[in-house]
């Protein structure tokens, strides 16, 4: 069951399946731990990652997130994905690693695909059954 609710305050597009910045931060902070890099570099994308949860939360207003459930979405999985993919991109030279975000935080998975479901209900015919 996919979650829709409220605006992206950066794309402004309907935001599904809403992840605060923070949990998704966790998700990030988890995937670097199991990378080899260089302690500093570590260091270096946690501090943007906690500037980057603070910046997204100076607007205390948004939908509910689907993990935590705080009330303080108001950027969408796909617009955060490409912000924290920024910051990992300006501390690490590795496009191997890029790569690898790329496939672990992918923002089509989290993409509802408005188009194409709303042509399928369009053309949607019950059959004429009775019961």
């Amino acid at each position: 069951m996919i979650n829709t609710t409220g605006l992206c305050t950066l794309c402004v597009e309907v935001m599904s399946n809403p992840l605060c910045s923070s949990c998704f931060s966790k998700h990030v902070t988890f995937w670097l731990s199991e990378k080899n890099l260089p302690k500093h570099e570590v260091l270096r994308i946690k501090k943007l990652l906690k500037r980057f949860v603070n910046s997204s939360e100076e607007t205390p207003f948004g939908s509910e997130c689907i993990i935590c459930g705080s009330k303080i979405v108001n950027i969408c999985t796909v617009c955060s994905m490409e912000k924290v993919k920024r910051i990992i991109e300006n501390v690490v030279e590795d496009e191997v690693l890029i790569e690898d975000f790329d496939e672990n935080f992918n923002p089509k998975i989290w993409e509802f695909p408005t188009d194409s479901w709303s042509h399928k209900i369009e053309n949607f015919k019950v059959p004429n059954q009775k019961l």
